[in-house]
């Protein structure tokens, strides 16, 4: 039995709920509880927009299946698994395989499967373990795909065939895992195959494009390529085989602290290693490149990702993106951001490999804070290798000035290595554009026969523009830098002179750089045998002054970055500090709730050391509209609040997207009911806390049903009231009074609350006009608005704890008190609390009462 005095104690005006981690939950309506009922799913198109849940592990060994939703009808509804299990899946067909064929502005969450999915034919893309084809509004969360998936055509994927969200649409796929086997001939990778933004026919009006978000996924099983003889490209990644867009005016791509630990297998049939792989992403390409929109502004956000596993490929070989083909007509942004890698790059034929991105052509890239402690192994049976520890080639060749390639804040501890030459520590070449290399730095050892480099092997002008030139900044070697024949340098091994370049303050160990058995400096020389002067900009260092921490504040400069710090023999980058895997510190911690006068959404972040609060936002997506929220300090860490969310879109997905001077760093997803859910199953939450977030569910199933907004959303949550209710009497919370009596026609005439994103008390009144009307609320001056024939105003937010607070209106014509009017939320759960609807109790009756509970519960947990 709850306690009856809502107010009997003095509590603080906000309750704050625990930080939790982030994860989402929601409810089905129609039960799944057998191998049958799932087939007769299966089979059922007319089923195929309803909503369900399982409530038991699924066995469909034997059963004769086919896939959920086609491409003449999509599955449209709901499908959660509710951590259960479908195994014996076995999909044979021609095209858009999986357990669900195509779904489409749908939800799919909560549950694992496993089996296998074969597609017959050649020449229709999309296949996958769990879903063939991913379009429009859809979500795919906390899923996990253990299925042997094969076809003879493109877009593969262990989890997903072929994701694409149409115009304005959102797909996000958040929290899965696979750990089959993907096989295709192209387009082929461990979680999706591939993903597209924009529309596959040029139009000189293409609408504004979608945004997909693959968030906290990763990948650890097999991907296969599986060409004929003589094509020279796998387009496969271990996460993602390929992204690209077409015709696209404005779209959003954000894979986010994905993690990739799958096998990928390039060898076609004639036995010979095909190129465009990566741990993250194989290929990202331009789908068009005669794009006719004048102004263009996608992006493609790559940002906490890593791979731990060993990749070889032909050519185009990144441990986090393989080859980035961004169209040269139009503006897209390419961030690869926090990203690492520790798996050794091998590449056999062609070169252009690297730790992070193995190969760029045309854009606008920044790659930052990023690590990579793997080896670069580029064989090459021509003289050009091409690779570098974070960036292996780069050619920005599109002719508008602002197409820019920066890298900066990352570093690189492999070897790196090659058999013709172009190779670098950071990067192996930069040829045309408008490049940035900045506090950058190199461990490893770099060797290959000539144009080898500490931070840059070699640039180059290959087509005539004044705008192409080179920023090098605030960058160090310690690594060994080794060439047997000429072009080799501590810092760049072969700037041509046709390609102007800028240094300063670049700093390199005395003696790191040798040609054959010759000490070089900073700059590699044309001749064997022969030093180059080391330039301004240019600063050798002993190892003895390095590790006294001389170098350090010399590489943040004056007034100082930040951007270094002294380790214990060399400088080291912040930006990568105390990060096993170089994971960038800022994200997104947890999330809470508060209770007060409104619910409100917390987003809880860490920001890195030297990230200023003042530089960073949190953008919320609730219930289609976006709402940004600035940092606020919240003990070691930082609060984004949401305010206001309306009880009865409880179960209203929120997007949390963290940024960090404009760039995405980190997102989740969570809902109202999906955090108290999560609260009342946590063994650490307290018995006060869980009844408040189990009647904060109740509350929001009252408001839906008594504003018949989402119902059935909430449908299994326990609204009846009311066993736990104890009812109000009049001695303990009195019903609405008045005093005073109408004058000249102005008078009050009703009284009530107002429920959504905060409770408010609100009084009417009727008066010939509203000049010289004034209605004072607890002492204050109202606000007066038009209410039909009538007028209205309403108090302050009420928090939750306070409903037996009396709220007191005086209605004054002129100077003279006309009435006064005293009213709580109580008030109305007194009144309202048995009022029928024919025998059963009313929706309002219904609402009053969870209310009550709600506020009950508050009042304990505030106390507790």
């Amino acid at each position: 039995m709850k306690a009856k005095k809502l107010l009997a104690m003095v509590l603080a005006l906000v309750t704050a709920l625990a930080v939790i981690p982030v994860t989402a939950s929601a409810t089905a309506v129609k039960p799944i509880s057998s191998a049958d009922q799932l087939v007769e799913l299966m089979s059922t198109p007319e089923m195929w927009s309803g909503a369900y849940y399982l409530t038991a592990d699924i066995d469909l060994t034997g059963k004769t299946q086919s896939p959920i939703g086609s491409a003449e009808e999509h599955f449209t509804g709901y499908f959660d698994g509710m951590g259960h299990s479908i195994t014996g899946l076995n999909l044979s067909g021609e095209k858009h395989q999986g357990l669900f064929g195509w779904v489409h502005n749908a939800e799919i969450k909560n549950f694992s499967v496993s089996g296998t999915v074969t597609a017959s034919t050649t020449s229709s893309r999309g296949n996958g373990g769990v879903v063939g084809v991913v379009s429009g509004n859809t979500l795919i969360e906390n899923v996990t795909a253990s299925v042997s998936v094969t076809s003879g055509a493109q877009a593969v994927g262990g989890l997903a065939g072929y994701v694409f969200p149409y115009s304005t649409g959102t797909v996000n796929i958040v929290n899965c895992h696979s750990d089959g086997t993907a096989k295709g001939t192209f387009g082929v990778g461990g979680l999706i195959g591939i993903l597209t933004a924009g529309r596959e026919t040029n139009t000189t009006n293409p609408v504004t494009d979608g945004t997909v978000n693959v968030i906290g996924c990763s990948a650890s099983g097999t991907v296969n390529y599986v060409s004929a003889t003589g094509n020279y490209y796998a387009q496969s990644g271990g996460l993602i085989g390929q992204i690209s867009y077409f015709n696209s005016d404005d779209f959003v791509i954000n894979v986010v602290d994905c993690t990739n630990s799958a096998k990928v297998l390039s060898a076609s049939a004639d036995g010979a290693d095909k190129g465009r792989v990566g741990g993250i992403v194989g290929w990202i390409s331009s789908g068009n490149a005669s794009i006719k929109v004048v102004e263009n502004n996608g992006a493609i956000n790559i940002v906490s990702c890593s791979n731990t596993v060993d990749l070889n490929a032909r050519a185009g070989l990144g441990g986090i993106v393989g080859v980035a083909s961004i169209s040269d007509s139009a503006s897209y942004e390419l961030n690869v951001v926090g990203c690492t890698n520790t798996g050794t790059m091998s590449t056999t034929a062609g070169g252009y490999d690297s730790g992070i991105v193995g190969w760029i052509e045309g854009g606008d890239v920044t790659i930052t804070a990023c690590k990579n402690s793997g080896n670069v192994v580029a064989t090459k049976t021509s003289s050009n290798s091409f690779a570098g520890g974070i960036l292996g080639y780069a050619s920005l060749v599109s002719g508008a000035a602002g197409l820019t390639l920066e890298v900066s804040n990352s570093a690189n501890y492999g070897a790196v290595s090659g058999t013709g030459y172009y190779v670098g520590g950071v990067v192996g070449t930069l040829q045309d554009g408008v490049h940035t290399v900045s506090n950058c730095a190199n461990y490893g050892n770099v060797t290959a026969d000539r144009a080898v480099g500490g931070i840059i092997g070699f640039a180059q002008r290959a087509t005539a523009s004044t705008k192409w030139k080179i920023t090098l900044g605030n960058s160090f070697n310690a690594g060994t830098i080794y060439g047997p024949t000429k072009l080799i340098g501590s810092i760049i091994g072969y700037p041509h002179a046709s390609f102007p370049l800028t240094a300063s303050d670049c700093y390199y160990l005395a003696g790191s750089a040798k040609q054959g058995s010759t000490v070089q400096n900073a700059v590699g020389h044309a001749t064997a045998g022969s030093v180059t002067t080391d330039a301004a900009g240019y600063n050798s260092m002993t190892s003895g002054f390095i590790a006294a921490g001389v170098v350090t504040p010399m590489l943040n400069g004056e007034p100082s970055s930040g951007a270094w710090e002294q380790g214990t023999t060399y400088p080291e980058l912040t930006a990568l500090k105390n990060t096993a895997e170089a994971k960038v510190e800022t994200g997104i911690y947890g999330i809470s709730l508060s209770v007060g006068t409104d619910l409100s959404f917390n987003a809880i972040a860490t920001l890195a050391e030297g990230v200023d609060p003042a530089s960073t936002k949190v953008v919320f997506t609730y219930a289609d509209e976006t709402y940004e929220a600035e940092a606020v300090e919240n003990g070691l860490m930082y609060k984004y609040t949401l305010k206001a969310i309306a009880p009865q879109s409880m179960t209203e997905l929120i997007t949390v997207d963290l940024y960090v001077d404009d760039v995405l760093v980190d997102s989740a997803r969570q809902s109202v009911r999906g955090y108290c859910e999560n609260l009342i199953d946590a063994e650490s939450t307290s018995e006060a806390v869980k009844q408040l977030a189990k009647d904060i569910l109740a509350y929001g199933a009252a408001a839906q049903e008594y504003r018949s907004f989402n119902l059935d959303s909430l449908a299994n949550v326990d609204i009846s009231g009311i066993s736990d209710f104890e009812e109000l009497d009049n001695s303990v919370y009195a019903a609405s009074s008045v005093a005073g009596t109408a004058v000249d026609g102005v008078k009050f005439n009703s009284v009530g609350v107002r429920f959504d994103y905060t409770n408010r008390v609100f009084f009417t009144f009727t008066a010939p006009s509203a000049d010289g009307i004034t209605v004072l609320v607890n002492g204050n001056e109202a606000e007066i608005t038009p209410y039909g024939s009538s007028y209205i105003v309403y108090s302050d937010d009420i928090s939750a704890t306070d409903y037996n607070d009396n709220v007191v209106a005086v209605l004054k014509a002129g100077d003279t008190v006309v009435q006064t009017v005293t009213y709580s939320v109580a008030s109305f759960i007194y009144e309202m609390q048995n009022d029928m609807d024919g025998e059963e109790l009313s929706s309002a009756a219904k609402l009053a009462r969870a209310l009550y509970n709600y506020g009950c519960s508050a009042v304990a947990a505030a106390a507790e």
